[in-house]
């Protein structure tokens, strides 16, 4: 049985996910060509300096959250998960490893080839958009079986 999340710690995990998820489609230029950082107030959102930093900062905390939950795990020996939970495991961590490689390629001298970067690009986009389904599939599973419980 694994011990309950602390309200700061899931609120800081979700706000680093919802930030990352803002952040990453910023690198993109999707929110100027959809007018979206036209909008008062978001025109940061366009700027990819501001995105690029905040995607930075919000993978830091994230990576500091999973290191508490994998280290919590690895001290108690057992590790008891389902299916589902296994495969966002392992979707995390393939978001980690394409992440830690496009932070390489990022820096002067970073030795990946265009080839290869353009794969650990559209690898990591594909990795986020499957932790997100992932993630409201767990919703629902949860959800529905938590609704059966109620008289």
């Amino acid at each position: 049985m694994t011990k309950p999340r602390s309200w700061i710690e899931r609120r800081l995990f979700a706000l680093a996910v919802l930030a990352l998820a803002i952040s990453g489609l910023g690198q993109m230029p999707i929110f100027k060509r959809y007018y979206i950082a036209d909008l008062p107030g978001l025109a940061w959102t366009a700027d990819f300096y501001v995105t690029h930093l905040i995607h930075y900062l919000a993978a830091a905390v994230f990576l500091a959250l999973v290191a508490l939950r994998v280290g919590e795990a690895l001290a108690s020996r057992r590790v008891h998960l389902t299916r589902l939970q296994w495969t966002q495991a392992a979707v995390v961590a393939g978001l980690v490893l394409t992440g830690f490689i496009r932070v390489w390629k990022n820096l002067p001298g970073g030795g990946v080839t265009k080839g290869t970067g353009m794969v650990v690009d559209i690898g990591h986009l594909v990795l986020a958009m499957a932790w997100g389904g992932l993630a409201l599939t767990g919703w629902i599973i949860r959800r529905r079986s938590t609704s059966r419980l109620a008289p």
